[in-house]
């Protein structure tokens, strides 16, 4: 009997069934035949929900896609310009024309920055920069870095937050500000806070610059002293920190400010051979400050003590608010001069601020008034 035949009974047999016609499992995959032998059907690509209506597959919104490019064309641009802007010519064009505002005033004074270049995206940073008066050769301000931006992050709640720092060759400073955008929309910006970090920072230029104004100043009162003042330097270094709160930016009220200050190595000199007064090494040296409405109140402690000169001072100077009031000025003054220094100067300062004349070396006045116009009387 052929292996292919089945017995189905007694004498006969069964042929094998066509592969057609073999049965097939539950399970196997079936093909669909379409109309007329034309192809297999497929399965249809949409889903049916419950009510028999098609639905189509879920994807992101097309703004979405070209609003990424936006976005990113946008910031390829920026990063361009921000890369090629010519900084270079834009250096040249500040100093010549702030140099020009100084020369219309009158002001002996020159500003030179040998590079300028920026600083992240919101910022700007100079190098050795440099303020010059022509005719004094001490009065010189040279920062070896000068660096201002504004921080982005602040938008977000309202303010502009500028951020300034200072480098010398002996110290250094840090000065952050924030100011309401309210208030800059205004026409009045105020800050709403501001702090200042000093460590090492040297006012010799400073002060040698407010002495060289002062001699070159056409007021008859300081024609007398001009000559002295040229040979005069004052100096000192700074370390500390100043806090400064305003919480209603629209006037200062409310404003409040802590005051942590040391000076060391302050000193003062008069290079006149002639006088033959001896270098002033200021072995104490105080301020005693806090900030309140609206104005600088000086404490009892604030004294400056030097070989031959005691200084000391206490009262307000009240800062001048919103309405554009000047400064005024209420302050009790000490001074005491002894040996060389009351020969020289005995007599010219008590002139420079219009006092009486000094008693054995003393004196002891208050100074009121505008702070352009003092007035001078006894205590």
């Amino acid at each position: 009997m052929r292996n292919d035949m089945h017995p189905i009974g007694p004498g006969k047999t069964l042929e094998a069934a066509p592969p057609d016609l073999q049965p097939q499992s539950e399970f196997q995959d079936q093909p669909r035949t379409g109309i007329h032998g034309l192809g297999s059907l497929k399965a249809p690509t949409t889903a049916w929900n419950e009510d028999d209506q098609p639905t189509k597959k879920s994807g992101k919104p097309l703004y979405l896609k070209w609003l990424r490019y936006a976005a990113l064309g946008a910031i390829s641009f920026l990063f361009f310009l921000y890369t090629t802007f010519p900084y270079g010519v834009l250096k040249e064009v500040v100093v010549d024309r702030v140099n020009q505002e100084i020369q219309a005033s009158g002001m002996p004074i020159r500003v030179s920055i040998q590079s300028l270049e920026p600083y992240w995206f919101t910022g700007l940073e100079m190098k050795n920069f440099a303020v010059r008066n022509v005719s004094s050769p001490t009065a010189s301000l040279n920062l070896e870095t000068a660096r201002i931006y504004v921080n982005p992050f602040s938008l977000f709640i309202g303010r502009i937050g500028i951020r300034l720092y200072l480098t010398q060759s002996s110290g250094w400073t840090s000065f952050r500000m924030a100011i309401p955008i309210l208030t800059l929309l205004s026409g009045a910006p105020s800050p709403s806070s501001a702090t200042l970090d000093l460590r090492g920072f040297s006012l010799d230029p400073f002060l040698n610059h407010a002495l060289a104004l002062a001699a070159g100043s056409k007021d008859p009162a300081m024609l007398l002293v001009a000559p002295l003042l040229s040979k005069t330097s004052i100096g000192g270094k700074l370390s500390g920190t100043i806090d400064f709160s305003n919480p209603s930016p629209e006037h200062f009220g409310n404003a409040t400010g802590n005051f942590e200050i040391s000076v060391s190595d302050g000193f003062l000199h008069i290079a006149d051979e002639t006088l033959k007064i001896r270098k002033q090494s200021f072995t104490t040296a105080n301020l005693d400050l806090k900030f309140e409405s609206s104005a600088l109140v000086l404490g009892k402690e604030t004294k400056f003590v030097a070989e031959d000169i005691e200084i000391s001072l206490d009262g307000r100077i009240s800062l001048p608010d919103l309405n554009k009031q000047p400064t005024q000025v209420d302050l009790n003054l000490g001074l005491t001069m002894r040996d060389k220094i009351l020969d020289s100067l005995g007599f010219i300062v008590p002139n420079m601020l219009r006092c009486p004349p000094m008693v054995e070396g003393v004196l002891k006045v208050n100074l009121s008034g505008p702070l352009s116009g003092m007035s001078c009387g006894g205590i």
